[in-house]
């Protein structure tokens, strides 16, 4: 199995779990609240985003017309957010407001188990 597999089943596990993590509707409101009251755990949302981004380009940063950049958009996104919310804790932090909006929490947690599965699907038989 090579590195593209890895991180594939690595983020298709982490997204499928987030993704549904996000139906339970109480919680993650709460957890969003959490967030949005703490500067602190505000930081560290960011700081470990770009840890995780700086780790997966580390370890496989190929812009390919293949599946497997899927992997690369995934870092450099993670990247991004993880500078954001670090640099710019303003500016995000009106994002995660918007994000309470019931709708935008569910077509969010959908996208993500649907990234999440094609990830885990690709990883295992690619």
């Amino acid at each position: 199995m090579n590195i593209a597999n890895t991180l594939a089943l690595f983020w298709g596990a982490t997204l499928l779990v987030i993704g549904l993590s996000v139906f339970n509707k109480r919680f993650i409101l709460n957890v969003v609240q959490e967030i949005e009251n703490s500067k602190a755990l505000l930081w560290l949302n960011g700081f470990i985003a770009f840890i995780l981004g700086a780790a997966t380009l580390s370890l496989y940063s190929v812009w390919t017309s293949d599946w497997r950049v899927v992997i690369t958009i995934v870092g450099w996104l993670c990247i991004l957010k993880g500078i954001g919310l670090t640099v710019f804790p303003g500016t995000f932090l009106a994002i995660y407001k918007k994000f309470k909006v019931k709708p935008a929490i569910m077509v969010s947690g959908v996208i993500a188990i649907l990234l999440g599965l094609g990830l885990l699907y690709l990883g295992f038989t690619a």
